[in-house]
């Protein structure tokens, strides 16, 4: 099956490959993947939507959900859950003009089920099978470090509430970046004491934010809405994007931790976006596959001023749909000013 095929070349870790073959045979499956509503979408979102929308291409009942408690208590948007749940509404619309249709009984709202006792009976029995050391380790999960946790309570919660997601819906495949893979480890470790089968997890890459760090924490790397100089949204004007590639981290022969190398091969490359790019000696060559431009580029045969020349140019013709799109949605632009006004506000 030539979707399930994408997913699984393209996936980080699959855990384990054995369980999503079996499980894409059975044509009642249910899989999901969460996200927080906690401000604009940037282009590292791709990734795992691109990888939503052929596992439901494989046969997998897949489902949105909106994750807006899970927002509330990591204090994104200030904790204002008025905008975290207006926020929820423009994920959705960002997702359906990338190309992805989700019928609205397939999204889920977390405040739609909060009120539920069985889900919080739940919550409890996961926080009863598991050590406060790990899960002071998952919290992860949510962008912050295990010491945040200190200051701040109901973080503690956030790994137990992410785990009961997955039973209470009965997904039986969790798609997420690898930073989700505390949880869902989590999830298939507490599934045996009750008395559920194990989930199966699809971690897909992280994009690395456009600065250079030399941080080797997986939540200092990545693209970040919260470092708008270091993430390309995907609202971003033609000029925007330009700018910020111009001023991206692109170190020469270095492909690993560049930004521009995986803008290319994690988002252009992999949705048939060709790429075509000046060569030192001159020449110019087309690039269809990922592993072609990386061995040129830690080969020195390209420039990183000409990669990056040749990945905007892409990137702003592959993004101009989907802004069209976006343009024309009555959940994105009011909410794009509505965010950017509170966040002036509350600096």
């Amino acid at each position: 099956m030539e979707s399930l095929s994408y997913v699984c070349k393209a996936a980080a870790e699959i855990v384990t490959y054995e369980e999503l073959q079996e499980r894409v045979r059975d044509p009642g499956t249910r899989g999901y993947v969460g996200f927080e509503p906690s401000g604009l979408v940037h282009i590292g979102w791709l990734i795992w939507m691109r990888a939503f929308k052929h596992l439901k291409a494989a046969g997998i009942d897949m489902y949105l959900l909106s994750a807006d408690w899970h927002a509330w208590i990591n204090e994104k948007l200030r904790g204002n859950l008025d905008l975290i749940e207006l926020c929820g509404d423009y994920v959705i619309a960002c997702i359906e003009a990338y190309g992805v249709n989700v019928p609205k009984d397939r999204v889920i709202h977390c405040r739609d089920y909060v009120n539920d006792p069985d889900y919080w009976h739940l919550v409890l029995k996961i926080a009863k099978m598991t050590t406060l050391a790990r899960i002071k380790r998952a919290v992860t999960i949510a962008g912050r470090k295990e010491s945040e946790a200190e200051a701040n309570f109901s973080l503690l919660l956030y790994p137990c509430l992410q785990v009961a997601d997955i039973f209470y819906h009965k997904f039986a495949i969790c798609l997420g970046g690898t930073d989700q893979r505390k949880a869902h480890m989590l999830a298939r470790d507490v599934s045996s004491k009750l008395g559920l089968r194990k989930p199966t997890a699809i971690h897909t890459p992280l994009l690395s934010g456009l600065r250079p760090i030399g941080a080797t924490d997986i939540i200092d790397r990545k693209m970040s809405k919260s470092k708008p100089e270091s993430c390309i949204f995907l609202h971003d004007n033609k000029d925007s994007v330009r700018s910020k590639i111009r001023r991206a981290y692109c170190p020469p022969k270095v492909t690993d931790g560049n930004p521009i190398v995986e803008i290319a091969t994690l988002i252009l490359l992999p949705e048939g976006t060709p790429l075509i790019v000046r060569l030192r000696d001159g020449s110019k060559r087309e690039y269809l596959e990922s592993n072609d431009l990386i061995n040129d580029y830690a080969n020195n045969l390209i420039h990183p001023l000409d990669l990056k020349e040749a990945v905007a140019s892409a990137l702003v013709s592959f993004l101009e749909p989907i802004q069209e799109k976006l343009k024309s949605d009555d959940r994105v632009i009011p909410f794009i000013k509505k965010v950017s006004s509170f966040e002036q506000i509350t600096r």
